[in-house]
C-alpha cells in the first residue's frame, strides 16, 4: 500500500533531517530518532521503513525510490549525488532551499486563485438570491430571468469544480497544459515557473556531478506540464546531437541564455551549473513581480465587476420594467 506525504511534510522531513544531521549524528540514528518523535503516522511509517532499509544495507536514495509519489525522481537524485559525492548534510540543506521555495510560490498562486474562485462564490449566491426573490415578487418575469441566472451559476460551478479536478490529476489532457501556459496574466506566471524548475534542477544536478543527459532526464519527468515535458525532450535531443545546453530555452517559454560556462569546475560560481542556478532565480523573481503585479490589478478588476453585476441584477428585481 502507497504511503502519501504532502509536499509540505516531505519539506518538514527534510528540514528536521539536515537539523539532526548537523549535530553529527549518524543517518540512522536520526531516522530513529525522527520517528520517536513524529506526530504524522504516514511519514513515522516512511522514516522506520527507511530506517530498516538503511539497517539491511541500503542507501537512503533506494529507500526514497519506492515512494515516488512521495518524494519525486529530483529529490531522489539530488540524495543520490550527495551519497555518491560524501555531501549528502549538503544536498540535504540546498533540497530544503528548493523545497520551501515551490512552497511558498504554490501558497501564493493558491491565494492568487481564491480571489477569484471566492468572488465568483458571491456572484452566485447573489444571483441564487435573486432568483428565489423574483420567483416569488415578479413570478411573470421568472421563466427567463430564472432560466438565465440558473444557467451562470450552474455552468460557473460546473467550470470551475472542472478545472480544480484536471489541476489535481496525474492523467490530465495536453489541451489542459497548453492553455495553463496562455491564460491571461498567469500563463506569463506559469512559464517562468516552469521554466526555473528545468533550469534549477539541471544545474543543481549538474552541479552534484550528475551527467547532462540524467539532469535532463529528471527535469523532463518532474517538470509537472507535459508541454514543457516536451520542451525539455526536444532539449535533450538536441544536447544529443552536439547542441549546447542554452540553446533551447526558447521551447521553454522564456528568452534564450546567452552563456557557456564550465561544467567541470562547479564551485566555480561562473561555471555553466551556477549559472543556470542563478538564472533560475532570476526567472522565479519574474514570476512573483508578475503574481503581484496580477493581484494590484486583476482582483481589484473582479471586485469591480462583481459589483456591476450585482447593482444590474438588483435593478433588474425591483425596476422589471413592462
Amino acid at each position: 500500500m502507497k504511503t502519501l506525504v504532502r509536499p509540505d511534510e516531505v519539506l518538514r522531513f527534510t528540514r528536521i533531517l539536515v537539523r539532526r544531521m548537523d549535530e553529527r549524528t549518524p543517518l540512522l540514528g536520526c531516522l530513529r530518532a525522527m520517528s520517536k518523535h513524529e506526530s504524522n503516522p504516514a511519514l513515522r511509517d516512511l522514516e522506520d521503513e527507511f530506517a530498516s532499509a538503511i539497517e539491511h544495507g541500503f542507501i537512503l536514495s533506494e529507500a526514497l525510490e519506492r515512494h515516488p509519489e512521495s518524494f519525486d525522481a529530483f529529490y531522489v537524485a539530488m540524495v543520490k549525488a550527495g551519497e555518491l559525492n560524501g555531501t549528502l548534510d549538503v544536498t540535504l540543506e540546498e533540497l530544503v532551499s528548493v523545497l520551501s521555495d515551490q512552497h511558498q510560490a504554490k501558497r501564493k498562486l493558491t491565494r492568487a486563485a481564491c480571489y477569484p474562485a471566492a468572488t465568483f462564490s458571491i456572484f452566485a449566491m447573489v444571483i441564487a438570491v435573486l432568483m428565489a426573490k423574483v420567483w416569488i415578487i415578479t413570478p411573470g418575469l421568472s421563466s427567463a430571468f430564472a432560466a438565465f441566472g440558473l444557467l451562470i451559476v450552474a455552468g460557473g460551478t460546473t467550470l470551475c469544480l472542472s478545472i480544480w479536478w484536471l489541476a489535481r490529476s496525474s492523467s490530465r489532457p495536453d489541451w489542459f497544459d497548453a492553455c495553463t501556459l496562455r491564460l491571461p496574466m498567469f500563463g506569463r506566471i506559469f512559464r517562468r515557473l516552469y521554466a526555473a524548475h528545468c533550469v534549477r534542477t539541471v544545474g543543481m544536478l549538474l552541479n552534484h556531478r550528475a551527467p547532462m543527459l540524467q539532469a535532463l532526464r529528471v527535469a523532463q519527468v518532474t517538470v509537472g506540464n507535459t508541454k514543457i515535458s516536451k520542451a525539455v525532450v526536444d532539449w535533450r535531443e538536441c544536447v544529443i546531437e552536439g547542441d549546447t545546453l542554452t540553446a533551447r530555452f526558447e521551447a521553454l517559454g522564456v528568452c534564450a541564455m546567452p552563456l557557456h560556462g564550465r561544467i567541470e569546475s562547479p564551485e566555480d560560481p561562473d561555471s555553466l551549473p551556477n549559472r543556470l542556478v542563478r538564472f533560475s532565480r532570476d526567472l522565479e523573481a519574474e514570476a512573483r513581480e508578475a503574481l503581484d503585479d496580477v493581484a494590484a490589478i486583476a482582483f481589484p478588476l473582479l471586485i469591480t465587476v462583481g459589483a456591476t453585476v450585482a447593482v444590474l441584477l438588483l435593478f433588474a428585481l425591483f425596476h422589471p420594467g413592462r
